[in-house]
């Protein structure tokens, strides 16, 4: 049984050699450089060999107005911003199968094959196709106490992140967790660049079609889905815009403390705060007071608005004012505007809102200041994986789909999900605003607003 000396940090992943075999197959080691698959032994497939239509052009296309504002509002250590998903699949540990079920994923959706690019100092981007290398890899916990798997499965988060590459790829990675008598594991972690939270469902979806059909021995056929590439290049090249919203008036924002003016507020230096007095240390040391609520009616998520409307009122109580400027991204939804075809991608704005304790009073005008303040609304995280999945979610603390290494540009991220029948919120800041946060209770009264008696403070 391995001990504490043993413990698996990034720098110290098993070498090939010395992971023993499982399941009938070698599972390989996660850290090292992507090995080169020849489809037609390690896959069962038969390579293509049809002759390829010469390329004419320029082979890439514009990036979309989501994903301009992305790089615009996430310009330090972009590439390690990918979210990350535990599953637990049927049977013991198939590797074979997991590569067939990603290269049909692969194939499928021309997003997660996305690379950018630049033409004339324009960033683009371009379909790498699927390479010869698959970014499937195994872990092999099996000698592993238990007690060790925390820290391995942050490890291996940590790592997978680091291992993503915009510019060369991969843009995704799945592991394949071996852990002897215990259920498997399947870690995916994909960037956010190439594929938004509707997108995942489409993903999982397509996975365990994929799985089920791979599982029974009989040819994969996924459910059509357009091109996001075709997308893109169709698309306006014209510079992203917060749309206005009328009514708003110019100026709107963060409510000003006592002795703060509103011209202070208006322009914010990249380390200001939301509240006088604070250092806004939230982008280099950020840190999370986690509020759980009581029971729900059933296991429905209170919609995004809903839960905007009582951080306005709780924060607006607390600091003055009428009205919080917040960066809001909905994950539970794309709008009217993105319906139609499956789609994989980055399709999902991010929207700047004005916000009163009545609810959003529509999105902010041009020319109101950077929100300081970020809301992610998740819903219910059950409703990832499609009804019927073959495999299910594995909660587990260290791997978070709701949370990114990094909170920046903001110095307040709250993210709202509904877990096992019960609304969670994450309120992640510096040190120094949480104190003053817990001071007020402010986390626990937004919680009570929402779901009543019951709620739990960590």
């Amino acid at each position: 049984m391995a001990g504490p000396d043993r413990e698996l940090v990034p720098e110290q992943w098993v070498a090939v050699e010395e992971i023993p075999r499982a399941a009938g197959a070698v599972l390989r080691d996660a850290l090292a450089p992507p090995r080169p698959t020849r489809f037609g032994t390690d896959i069962g497939e038969e390579p293509d060999t049809a002759p390829r239509p010469a390329r004419t052009g320029d082979p890439t296309v514009p990036l979309t107005p989501v994903q301009r504002a992305y790089l615009d509002r996430h310009t330090d250590a972009p590439e390690r911003r990918a979210r990350a998903l535990l599953l637990e699949p049927p049977g013991r540990p198939d590797l074979a199968r997991v590569r067939k079920v990603t290269l049909r994923l692969l194939l499928h959706h021309d997003a997660l094959r996305t690379r950018l690019a630049g033409r004339d100092g324009e960033p683009r981007q371009r379909d790498a196709g699927v390479g010869t290398a698959l970014p499937v890899i195994g872990l092999d916990l099996s000698t592993f106490d238990p007690a060790a798997e925390p820290g391995l499965l942050r490890a291996a988060v940590d790592r997978m992140r680091a291992r993503l590459n915009l510019t060369d790829g991969p843009v995704l990675q799945l592991a394949l967790i071996d852990r002897g008598p215990r259920p498997a594991w399947l870690l995916l972690v994909i960037h956010e660049l190439v594929a938004d939270t509707p997108s995942w469902r489409l993903i999982l979806e397509d996975l365990c079609s994929a799985w089920t059909q791979a599982q029974a021995g009989t040819p994969v056929e996924l459910t059509p889905a357009a091109s996001f590439l075709a997308r893109a290049g169709a698309s306006s090249v014209t510079p992203a815009t917060v749309p206005a919203s009328a009514g708003a008036a110019e100026g709107s924002g963060v409510p000003c403390g006592p002795g703060v003016s509103a011209s202070a507020v208006a322009t914010p230096r990249p380390g200001d705060c939301i509240l006088p007095g604070c250092s806004g240390d939230a982008a280099e040391t950020p840190t999370r007071t986690r509020v759980v609520g009581g029971d729900l009616a059933g296991t429905a998520a209170p919609a995004a608005g809903k839960v905007l409307s009582a951080i306005a009122a709780v924060l607006t109580e607390w600091l003055g004012g009428e009205f919080l400027t917040v960066d809001v991204l909905d994950h539970t939804t794309r709008g009217e505007q993105d319906a139609g075809p499956r789609a994989v991608g980055p399709l999902t704005a991010v929207e700047r809102t004005i916000v009163s304790a009545e609810g959003p009073s529509g999105l902010a005008a041009p020319g109101v200041p950077a929100a300081r303040i970020r809301y992610d609304h998740f819903g219910d995280l059950a409703g990832l994986l499609p009804a019927g999945a073959p495999m299910a979610l594995a909660s587990r603390e260290e791997v978070d789909f709701t949370v990114l290494p990094s909170t920046r540009p903001y110095v307040l991220s709250v993210n709202a999900a509904v877990q096992d029948g019960r609304l969670r919120l994450d309120w992640w800041c510096g040190p120094q605003l949480r104190e003053l946060l817990v001071e007020a209770d402010i986390p626990r009264r937004v919680a009570h607003l929402l779901s009543g008696a019951g709620t739990e403070v960590t």
